[in-house]
């Protein structure tokens, strides 16, 4: 279960031979692997933070303590792998189908989903509980670490940044600021998720004289770093993980949200859902006015939410009413709900027409827009 990361390899060492090291980088909670390219007779230490680059020496690189996770060996004389930090587990409170998908897993926000096999995690802190862990470097196909035991130790337990895969409200939200996409990235950097929107396009970078140019390549698009081509074919739709603006390495992941071609091969089209805010909707003082004529000059002229699979997407000013109207529906439907319970709105989202060119002018484009307004419903 990891990926290989040739040139340039850094996280904390897992294991090593004699071509190879195998490091886990907390950033990105990937597990990977690279070529060791160095003197084999430096000594290298199990659970030490390192960067390997080509043909140099390995680089130890000390951390400060670290309030959200540590890593150490222990046993002689094949030491194993440890890691302690802390999780959380799904609560009672999810629909029933996003239970199942995580039955039995906890999430470790700087390790990723852990396998609770025995149930020990839920056993001591609960359904959505949360608690202190340690576990045990496995590299398996479906695992890195395996959860060897649960204790009392004191974490802040915040990381915002980092939401469990369950928490839905997390995945869509609404920013005051929405977040800039990255124009200067490392030299082997990671997206970590991209969707190819387009299989066949011109390659508007094409060099006949350069090797391995081509005329035409996939466009990816990230949250993180926006259009990115590759020169690899790629099946379209498919998610991947994959490195800076001209992709080196890609993956092919689960779809992380429903995903499907449409328009006959020449498009995408990604099902999400975000919680309605009526503020960020409409302004407070035409809400109630019952001509729609004169409402609809109150409805804010443009309206966004932020998917952390797809960066921030525009609700057409149409779809923003259509939303209003369903929602204040549902409620005088519901009437034996509060109204400030929560409401999802489930939208089917494409790339813009001019997504290259929105991308290339400002990094604080949206890429994305909401086609079709499929439903709304109460969060469970």
């Amino acid at each position: 279960m990891y990926i290989d990361a040739p040139g340039h390899l850094s996280g904390f060492l897992m294991e090593y031979n004699a071509t190879h090291a195998m490091v886990f980088n907390t950033k990105d909670r990937l597990l990977k692997r690279g070529l060791i390219t160095h003197d084999p007779t430096i000594r290298l230490e199990l659970a030490a933070r390192y960067y390997f680059d080509h043909l140099k020496p390995p680089n130890r690189r000390e951390l400060p303590y670290n309030a959200h996770f540590q890593f150490f060996a222990a046993g002689r004389p094949n030491p194993t792998v440890y890691a302690r930090s802390w999780a959380v587990s799904p609560g009672e409170n999810l629909p029933v189908e996003v239970r199942e998908k995580y039955k039995g897993k906890v999430w470790a926000p700087y390790l990723g989903l852990i396998n609770d096999k025995n149930g020990m995690f839920e056993r001591r802190f609960g359904k959505g509980g949360r608690g202190s862990i340690r576990v045990l470097y496995v590299n398996r196909p479906d695992e890195v670490f395996e959860l060897d035991r649960v204790d009392n130790l004191e974490y802040d337990f915040w990381a915002p940044d980092r939401p469990a895969p369950w928490h839905q409200p997390t995945v869509s939200m609404y920013y005051d600021a929405f977040p800039s996409r990255e124009i200067a990235p490392y030299n082997n950097d990671y997206a970590r998720f991209a969707l190819c929107v387009r299989d066949k396009a011109d390659n508007l970078a094409h060099d006949e004289k350069a090797l391995g140019s081509t005329e035409k390549c996939s466009l990816l698009v990230s949250p993180r770093f926006g259009a990115i081509r590759i020169l690899i074919a790629t099946e379209n739709p498919g998610y991947t993980i994959h490195m800076n603006y001209t992709a080196a390495k890609e993956i092919k992941i689960e779809p992380p949200l429903p995903t499907k071609v449409v328009d006959n091969g020449n498009d995408v089209e990604v099902t999400t859902r975000f919680v309605f805010e009526h503020d960020h909707f409409e302004k407070e003082w035409s809400r109630g006015l019952s001509n729609w004529e004169d409402r609809k000059e109150g409805v804010q002229s443009k309206v966004y939410f932020y998917n952390m699979y797809l960066g921030k997407v525009r609700i057409p000013n149409y779809s923003a009413i259509h939303i209003i109207k369903l929602v204040e529906n549902l409620r005088k439907d519901c009437y034996e709900r509060m109204k400030t319970d929560p409401i999802n709105v489930i939208v089917k989202v494409r790339p813009l027409k001019n997504f290259l060119e929105m991308c290339m002018k400002h990094p604080d484009n949206e890429l994305y827009v909401v086609k079709t307004v499929v439903d709304v419903e109460y969060v469970d």
